[in-house]
């Protein structure tokens, strides 16, 4: 993680093209070519940050559903991203995020967010959290889901959530 104090540190805007770059390079490689494979590299990362995550959020317990959304509103997002996406019902609204203007596969850079956010979070929820990919009101958003109120996936281009 970059320190937030050294002057020399990446800035928002290029750490959303390096990550726009890195989603092109994982689908142009065909290591990508299905959103379950893209999850999976979001999931490893979220794994290897997730110790460099707590160590600043220092969680105190067992999370359920809506402390995992405020947590990656009011904690991780702004931590890498110094952004704070909108939480409005189960959904994170991810409207002017720097990462996706860079992007022309923005439903895939969201894909390797949520899982990266699944790998981060996996170990402090009460119950199967899932992060997912969806569009709300014309507005990209992640779906943060229990196992048990999974019903159907979250599938871009459809009707979108309303």
């Amino acid at each position: 993680m970059i320190n937030r104090r050294d002057e020399h540190g990446m800035g928002a805007d290029a750490f959303a093209l390096m990550f726009a770059s890195f989603i092109s390079k994982v689908h142009m490689d065909d290591i990508g070519s299905s959103r379950k494979r893209l999850f999976e590299v979001g999931k490893r990362i979220g794994e290897r940050i997730s110790d460099d995550f707590f160590m600043y959020a220092k969680p105190v317990e067992e999370m359920d559903v809506e402390k995992v959304m405020e947590s990656v509103s009011k904690c991780f997002f702004p931590l890498y991203f110094s952004y704070t996406p909108r939480v409005d019902a189960c959904f994170i609204t991810l409207e002017d995020f720097c990462v996706l203007k860079y992007s022309r596969k923005t439903d895939e850079c969201i894909e390797v967010l949520c899982g990266i956010l699944q790998g981060v979070y996996c170990c402090v929820v009460k119950q199967d959290v899932v992060f997912e990919v969806g569009l709300r009101k014309s507005e990209y958003c992640i779906a943060v889901r229990t196992e048990n109120e999974r019903k159907e996936p979250v599938i871009i281009g459809m009707n979108g959530i309303e």
